[in-house]
């Protein structure tokens, strides 16, 4: 449809202005009648079509007060969407457009996923731009699925109502669970029993090399659940990465600072600690501390990577392997993350690991155990004034990476003020 564009522009163009005013275009939050906050934030809602990488898709320009969250971006799309389908839309598509070959007639077909791209002239930093990734939830156990399609087949093949919301609550209920004490018990709690035994069990224990029964509920609070047609990983409004990746933004932000690469803090300590009044150690607290009270458990990994003679591998930038029995939790083919064309293709298979001290620690292993422990260790540290510990090996906890950014924010802030 891309050849048709400026055709299918000019013909939104005169649909929108249909009893408007002159020059003024089709405001679909002229018809909204859902939540009040969304109403006082989008001032105007207005559709027309937009051109990425060849492909052509239905838009809708926002102007907005400020920033939506996250429920109110849903109730938004929602709408929109409901306006494509049955209002704007259904009398859109019976409009005849007439193309150098003859005539199309256009329908705003909705995928089930959305892009949010921001034009605001003050977040508009070049030397920082975001694009946001194929980070769909794709799971593999002998095929390639979706975890969202798989799990409505599902429902489905238990003979369960298509209702999620009804399902696993009659699911949460006969379960019996009031307060769940532990990630199998939480699990169940959020996605019923048929999901988590299917999707979210095996690849949980094969991660963790424990199980579910044995490890800390909070664990799986942080995977998102939602009633709509969103396979996208992330809850977050706004997902992307750094064009060209992370590394320009370090180098950026390391700019005219001193670098020491492979210089370990233990065999220099003296002197690294002597440099300025304070230290922000993002290292293993239990080592800082010559493991006075004991060693806490770690969980590490394993990569192996592979350059293939093929332009695509997997068509996405990351694959879990859900089952237990596959070694591996997932394959990342890098260059999705960045959309590109190269000939060749770099994957790597990321396989969980026990951890030794010989080994990266990545993950603490936060059951009752190690909590208890770390809180001695958190008890000295609270009597180091000159000494910022943070992170996931500092802190012993396990942060998501928008949620350790904003706790050295945090600290920043504390630290300054």
């Amino acid at each position: 449809m891309s050849q048709y564009e400026s055709e299918i522009k000019e013909a939104i163009e005169k649909y929108n202005a249909i009893g408007n005013e002159e020059g003024k275009p089709c405001n679909l939050m002229d018809y909204f009648d859902g939540s009040a906050a969304i109403k006082e934030k989008v001032i105007s809602a207005i559709p027309s079509v937009k051109q990425k990488e060849g492909v052509l898709y239905g838009c809708t320009t926002l102007e907005l007060t400020t920033f939506l969250e996250q429920p109110e971006t849903e109730e938004l799309y929602e709408y929109v969407t409901g306006q494509y389908s049955d209002g704007w839309g259904e009398g859109f598509e019976q409009q005849e457009i007439q193309v150098g070959d003859g005539e199309i007639y256009v329908h705003f077909w909705q995928s089930g996923d959305y892009e949010i791209q921001i034009s605001d002239p003050d977040y508009q930093q070049k030397e920082t731009e975001m694009r946001r990734p194929k980070m769909q939830l794709v799971g593999q156990d002998g095929n390639v699925f979706s975890i969202l399609a798989r799990a409505n087949k599902l429902l489905q093949a238990n003979g369960q109502r298509q209702e999620a919301k009804e399902m696993i609550a009659k699911q949460v209920s006969e379960s019996g669970i009031k307060e769940p004490k532990n990630l199998e018990e939480q699990a169940i709690s959020l996605v019923g029993k048929t999901i988590y035994e299917k999707l979210v069990k095996g690849y949980t224990e094969k991660q963790w090399g424990k199980k579910a029964i044995e490890l800390p509920a909070f664990i799986i609070k942080r995977l998102p659940v939602r009633f709509i047609y969103d396979n996208n990983y992330f809850n977050d409004s706004y997902q992307g990465i750094p064009i060209g990746g992370y590394t320009k933004i370090i180098e950026k932000m390391l700019n005219g600072i001193d670098v020491k690469l492979n210089y370990d803090f233990f065999e220099h300590r003296e002197e690294l600690e002597n440099i300025a009044e304070k230290v922000v150690f993002t290292g293993m607290i239990d080592k800082y501390y010559n493991y006075k009270f004991g060693e806490l458990e770690y969980r590490s990994l394993k990569f192996e990577t592979e350059i293939l003679d093929q332009s695509n591998y997997q068509g996405n930038a990351v694959i879990n392997y859900t089952d237990y029995e596959t070694p591996f939790t997932r394959i990342i083919e890098h260059k999705h993350f960045e959309f590109g064309t190269q000939k060749k293709t770099v994957i790597t298979r990321e396989y969980p690991d026990n951890w030794t001290s010989e080994k990266e620690p990545y993950y603490p292993i936060n059951n009752e155990k190690n909590n208890e422990l770390y809180e001695k260790y958190k008890e000295l540290s609270e009597k180091e004034p000159n000494v910022i510990f943070g992170g996931r090996l500092g802190q012993y906890k396990y942060y998501d990476m928008h949620k350790v950014i904003e706790e050295a924010l945090n600290c920043v802030k504390n630290e300054f003020n």
